[in-house]
């Protein structure tokens, strides 16, 4: 569940700030949902792609990418739930927290007595309450226990692609760094530094 800043940020498709003013103001896309102060939007570029955009720091942030009929919704200036259907009876969703924050819940299953042999139980990762005020959300585990989260306070790290983390360490001179190992099929390892505490 935990997030962190990426000095480098590594996102799935980077879309520049003028790039997705000119989308939103060619109404060439799907939904675009601004927030309740009017200073930042969501914005769905091709129904799979769910960006934020921020207009008065002038910075972009892609959310989520390849879903299907994604759909957003504001619980506040800077939080959003980002939800789509990954098939039948099944939904998946993160929370969204600006500028540049995506946490998500264990997947589970909706119906815990669900005791069909044809049919697929219907999973979802659902929060059962995210609230911006006491910057919590509630989730159930995949032991269908119910768990109470913070909002992480640092931003998500995408992995640069094709490559996946091996683990992560503080850095032992400068504790405000955190040193994340990647490796690829058949390269060497190599390591990324990210500053806990930007923003």
């Amino acid at each position: 569940m935990l997030s962190l800043n990426n000095v480098c940020i590594a996102e799935p498709q980077h879309h520049t700030y003028q790039e997705i003013k000119k989308i939103i103001d060619s109404k060439e896309h799907g939904q675009t949902l601004y927030n309740p102060s009017k200073s930042a939007a969501l914005i769905d570029l091709d129904l799979t792609t769910a960006v934020y955009i921020n207009f008065k720091a002038k910075k972009t942030y892609t959310i989520v990418f390849n879903w299907s009929s994604v759909a957003f919704e504001w619980l506040s200036d800077d939080v959003a739930r980002v939800a789509s259907s990954c098939g039948t009876g099944c939904a998946k969703e993160v929370i969204f927290i600006a500028p540049a924050t995506v946490v998500s819940c264990g997947e589970y299953n909706r119906e815990v007595e669900f005791d069909s042999e044809y049919e697929t139980p219907p999973i979802s990762n659902h929060a059962l309450l995210i609230d911006p005020k006491r910057k919590i959300f509630v989730c159930y585990d995949h032991e269908h226990n119910i768990q109470v989260f913070p909002f992480p306070i640092t931003s998500t790290i995408y992995p640069p692609e094709g490559f996946s983390a091996s683990f992560a360490q503080i850095d032992l001179d400068d504790k405000t760094k955190l040193n994340i190992h990647y490796e690829k099929k058949n390269e060497d390892e190599w390591i990324e530094q990210y500053d806990l505490n930007a923003k």
